[in-house]
């Protein structure tokens, strides 16, 4: 409903509010396969899908992915760690009239780095705490090192509150 205009797209994204972790799958293109093709693939059915377990996040804006030199996968995207769409506010209003901030997850900007084989474990590192939004390379970078992503953000580093809330 959300591709046909036909609800907001958060109203069909699903997500479990009592996860402890996040699941990564790593689906290999299908130039490198052996056998068949990446569209036959199926999620813990597959052997050539690996999925991997990462610290719990909620990942609503992607910037890029590649493998680093060690062949480990890097995947740039805002996090944030609950989500906090909105789902329950008036929709009759525009939502910065609607939202109280104060009560949202910040989001930030991170690199999580996974290895394949899983023998080393994730890792995710925070490169900007700066309200990160809509996050962009060049075209021709995507699925390539990039030294910059392009995002719209807050002039500075936000504060949270205790409860870890706040933007």
């Amino acid at each position: 409903l959300g591709l046909l205009g036909q609800a907001p797209f958060a109203d069909v994204i699903g997500f479990n509010r009592e996860a402890t972790e996040s699941t990564v799958y790593l689906i290999p293109r299908s130039k490198h396969l052996d056998r068949g093709s990446a569209e036959e693939m199926v999620a813990g059915e597959d052997d050539r899908v690996k999925e991997i377990k990462v610290p719990y996040h909620f990942n609503f804006h992607f910037a890029n992915a590649y493998e680093d030199d060690e062949r480990n996968v890097v995947i740039d995207s805002v996090l944030t760690d609950s989500v906090d769409l909105g789902l329950d506010m008036d929709g009759s209003v525009p939502v910065w009239v609607a939202a109280d901030l104060d009560e949202f997850s910040p989001g930030r900007y991170d690199r999580l780095t996974v290895d394949p084989t899983g023998k080393t474990a994730p890792r995710m590192e925070t490169k900007s705490r700066r309200e990160p939004e809509f996050p962009t390379i060049p075209r021709e970078l995507s699925s390539r090192r990039h030294r910059y992503a392009y995002t719209v953000g807050a002039h500075k580093d936000y504060e949270t509150f205790p409860n870890g809330k706040g933007k």
